[in-house]
């Protein structure tokens, strides 16, 4: 896995960049249903919008 330095992000290509590295190989689904797995907050499921991750 390539490691990204978060000052070196400069463009939205870098930013891009950054966050498929962080995803690694995992789908957006796989993401999904790991988030689900995880403990409510305030009665709440901890995830992120889906406009967030397209």
């Amino acid at each position: 896995m390539m490691s990204i330095d978060p000052a070196e992000i400069s463009s939205l290509a870098d930013l891009a960049e950054g966050f498929n590295a962080l995803r690694g190989r995992r789908s957006y689904a796989q993401l999904t249903a790991a988030a689900k797995k995880l403990s409510l907050r305030t009665g709440r499921q901890p995830t992120l919008p889906r406009s967030t991750l397209k």
